[in-house]
């Protein structure tokens, strides 16, 4: 008996240890990016703002776009640029760190880098960061509040059921 339940953990544990392995070297990766996680979680507040739905940064979603960045050719040197930018712009007419601003000034960085006036890679960082958090933030149900309780698949639209 006591052999049987020594062969079935160390089993469980050959399938666990790599899993744990990878989990550390993720985080631990996460922390030597460079990536400067108090300006993006700022600068996604500004996208996704709070109202009768949580912020991007109450959703995490500046850790699911770091994540997601890793799985994506140069997406890392793409946020390292986009955020040193807007953290440049913001010395530059605030004397404060984007993350530092007030939501106006943060807004006012951030139209600056939605206009075709901004750089061609400062563009490229704010249309495939906006676009990327708000795919992420809406599959989060936490998001859904205020809209439906679910997507429509697979029970179909309320009014249709209605109707048929």
């Amino acid at each position: 008996m006591y052999r049987r339940r020594f062969l079935g953990l160390l089993c469980e544990a050959a399938v666990i240890a790599p899993l744990v392995f990878q989990i550390r070297t993720a985080s631990a990766s996460l922390d030597k990016v460079g990536v400067n996680s108090e300006t993006l979680s700022a600068f996604l507040d500004v996208l996704i703002p709070k109202d009768e739905t949580p912020s991007a940064s109450e959703l995490n979603i500046h850790k699911k776009i770091i994540s997601h960045a890793y799985r994506i050719e140069n997406y890392i040197v793409l946020l390292q640029q986009g955020l040193a930018w807007l953290d440049r712009q913001s010395v530059t007419y605030f004397m404060k760190p984007y993350a530092a601003l007030s939501t106006r000034e943060q807004e006012r960085v951030t139209y600056l880098a939605s206009t075709p006036d901004a750089p061609s890679i400062v563009q490229l960082f704010f249309s495939r960061i906006k676009n990327d958090a708000l795919f992420i933030y809406y599959t989060q149900p936490e998001s859904w509040k205020g809209m439906i309780e679910s997507p429509p698949q697979p029970y179909g639209y309320p009014d249709f059921q209605e109707i048929g």
